[in-house]
């Protein structure tokens, strides 16, 4: 009913359920003391009066919940001052941090009278928590202006609760202690049964206290979400750790401090919440509201001074998310959800000042990625990972992808350590069954070429590598049963491995990617990825003299010049870029060249000259130019076949831009080649305007 009431009767509807929540007394020693003081300052409420079981106040506050889903914008600043501290008696985070806290306590003497026992009452508190957490994510979501005093207050408290585990010691006192290599070792290997623990842990002895800390990491997202235009105070803003403690962290510390959390479910929304969070910072990195600190592109003590927000990711918080997502990534019997959360998060990391970091962290990230594309080959992590292998092995291709592509790395330190560690596993996966990891490893192959040159490899290197990714890209792009995605990243593979690599593939290699490529030119579904690719490698073969493209050039060429006669424009566009490009790849001379095919190409390209479509039209003038330029001997044709449409073109009034430019560039081209000469242009031109019935623009001509 909350959406179709009036203004008044809503504010009389929050203000009955704040009343009867108001008369509850509040869970544990803090909540309840908050309550006392609540009530002594309201005379008209007293603890006599609070005959409501747990039950009913629960049921209340899930109410309360869902009007502020519903219509919380309709709430106004009263009710969220009034509603956030009756919440956080059933929250309190000095509570979560009490070490005399039970589990089992019962949250009033009202609910035993009731009938209800122990436990029961201690699931009741439960409840009760999950849903106050649940009314601070609404409010955080709905009324973000509201809320945004309380918000330091319910981010307190739910740090506290994302914690919360009574039942169990994770010992975080002790972590900043382990500096020495053995200490770390053992560590390693307790994180590899952690989870085989928590397995072994019977229906007895486990809790339901993980639904509050999934709750309480809900409402950090909430946050996460509100400020995601400026999520600076996430990273700045410390807040107590435990309560009486000196220890103090951040909204970003806690999160990545809480990886090692035991429970799937909270674990995954933990670093999902982290994932977001740095996203979030990336992008508010771009639009200039906050900086992202890096070792070599800026002066800290500079911006600091020029008042910007900075934020250091480079210090420890890279190599604290690295090594927490790697505990992740090497635990036995880790949930896929939370490997594919981890794997997530690393990608998020290389859109970062940095990236992973320095070339340590990437030979361990490239390790665990490749325990995981080789998870089908161990007989003894088959069992674990046999549902959801291929998606992760997916994602962590995604990863590597991302890594070579980014350019926050440097290129060598990613090049010494991929081409032993990952290479040979990533060509095998261009094997595989599942036609998603065929193409996405298609898709890092696609990237390693241009990685070595950045990464200054070697004339050996480039030579193993060339033969390694033929050997893989080939049979991909020789097969016709495919699925689509698959031929087209083929292509795109073997485009880069020959525009980069061309100087350590041999001659028989070169001609039998060509010819292949022909064969996919002429196919329906694959013209235009054909296309693209013939493209990449025309512009490669203009700059490079170990590139030779006659052996294809002209049955390429007839093809495309065939393709100008469809009726689908973006075949006609692409078909044109690619004959610009391919015909600047000619010699003047000692050439096997059919003479009579540029008469046709030449013939097409003047058809399509039309002001009805002046970005064709642009194109077709830049193809023949091209021509011309590529070979002096061919203008006779362009003056028969092109001229006439261009000097048609020339009075049109809607001549301009790039098709004027073009126009331009051809008939001084002509000129320049001797194929016309200015005297007899110039008269042609005049001849346009000539006659009383002119209706063109004599402006352009």
């Amino acid at each position: 009913l909350a959406t179709v009431m009036s203004d008044s009767l809503l504010h009389r509807l929050v203000e009955r359920l704040l009343d009867q929540i108001d008369l509850a007394s509040g869970i544990g020693k803090s909540g309840k003391k908050r309550a006392r003081i609540a009530h002594k300052t309201d005379g008209s409420k007293s603890l006599a009066s609070s005959d409501l079981r747990s039950a009913d106040t629960r049921s209340l506050i899930r109410t309360m919940c869902t009007v502020s889903g519903t219509v919380g914008h309709r709430l106004n600043q009263g009710h969220i001052d009034r509603i956030v501290p009756i919440f956080l008696r059933f929250c309190d985070p000095a509570d979560a941090d009490d070490e005399d806290y039970d589990s089992d306590e019962p949250m009033d003497t009202d609910d035993v009278m009731a009938g209800m026992g122990e436990e029961a009452a201690a699931a009741m508190q439960i409840e009760l928590r999950e849903s106050c957490f649940a009314g601070f994510e609404s409010f955080v979501l709905r009324c973000p202006a509201l809320i945004r005093p309380h918000l330091d207050q319910i981010v307190y408290s739910a740090l506290a609760y994302m914690r919360f585990d009574p039942n169990y010691t994770y010992d975080d006192d002790d972590d900043d202690a382990e500096d020495d290599e053995e200490e770390e070792e053992e560590m390693e290997e307790e994180e590899e049964d952690e989870y085989s623990t928590e397995d072994d842990m019977s229906d007895e002895d486990d809790d339901n206290n993980w639904k509050v800390r999934r709750s309480a990491i809900r409402t950090l997202t909430a946050v996460v979400e509100a400020t995601k235009h400026d999520p600076s105070k996430l990273w700045i803003d410390e807040f107590a750790w435990r309560q009486n403690s000196e220890k103090k962290t951040t909204v970003a510390g806690a999160l990545v401090n809480r990886f090692k959390e035991r429970e799937e479910n909270c674990r995954v929304d933990i670093i999902e919440c982290f994932t977001r969070l740095l996203s979030y910072t990336v992008s508010a990195s771009s639009a200039g509201v906050l900086v992202l600190a890096s070792c070599t592109s800026m002066d800290d003590d500079a911006l600091a001074a020029s008042g910007a927000v900075v934020v250091d990711l480079r210090s420890n918080v890279s190599s604290a998310i690295v090594k927490a997502t790697e505990k992740q990534l090497s635990a036995k019997k880790g949930g896929e959800r939370s490997k594919s959360s981890a794997i997530a998060l690393l990608s998020t990391l290389c859109l970062a000042p940095g990236g992973i970091g320095s070339s340590e962290q990437i030979t361990s990230v490239f390790r665990h990625v490749k325990t995981i594309l080789n998870a089908d080959d161990d007989a003894n992590t088959r069992r674990h990972t046999a549902v959801n292998s291929k998606s992760l092995k997916l994602e962590a291709l995604c990863l590597v992808r991302i890594m070579l592509s980014c350019k926050k790395h440097d290129a060598s330190d990613i090049k010494s350590t991929l081409l032993p560690i990952l290479l040979s596993d990533i060509c095998k996966c261009v094997q595989e069954d599942w036609y998603k990891v065929i193409s996405e490893a298609l898709r890092v192959l696609m990237e390693i070429p241009g990685l070595l040159v950045l990464g200054s490899a070697t004339k050996a290197e480039k030579d193993e590598v060339a033969t390694s990714l033929y050997d893989a890209i080939e049979p991909r792009l020789s097969e016709h049963d495919l699925d689509q995605e698959i031929k087209e990243c083929a292509l795109s593979a073997s485009a880069s491995l020959v525009s980069v690599l061309h100087a350590s593939l041999s001659p028989d290699q070169k001609n039998r990617i060509l010819t292949l490529l022909l064969d996919r030119l002429k196919n329906d579904t694959t013209r235009i990825a054909a296309i693209k690719t013939l493209s990449k490698v025309g512009r490669a073969a203009k700059s490079s003299e170990d590139l030779d493209l006659t052996s294809v050039m002209n049955e390429a060429l007839e093809q495309l010049a065939l393709l100008l006669r469809q009726q689908s424009r973006s075949l006609k566009q692409s078909a044109l870029e690619c004959i610009d490009t391919l015909v600047l790849c000619l010699p003047e001379s000692d050439i096997d060249m059919d003479e009579g095919l540029f008469d046709s190409v030449l013939k097409d390209l003047g058809e399509i000259i039309a002001d009805t479509d002046l970005h064709i039209c642009h194109l077709s003038l830049s193809a023949s130019n091209s021509i011309l330029k590529a070979r002096p001997s061919t203008g006779a044709l362009v003056k028969g076949h092109v001229l006439p449409a261009s000097l048609e073109l020339s009075k049109s009034a809607l001549l301009q831009d790039p098709a004027l430019t073009s126009l331009l560039n051809l008939l001084e081209q002509m000129v320049a080649s001797g194929a016309i000469g200015f005297d007899e242009l110039h008269k042609l031109l005049e001849a346009q305007m000539a006659g009383d019935g002119f209706k063109g623009s004599k402006q352009v001509i």
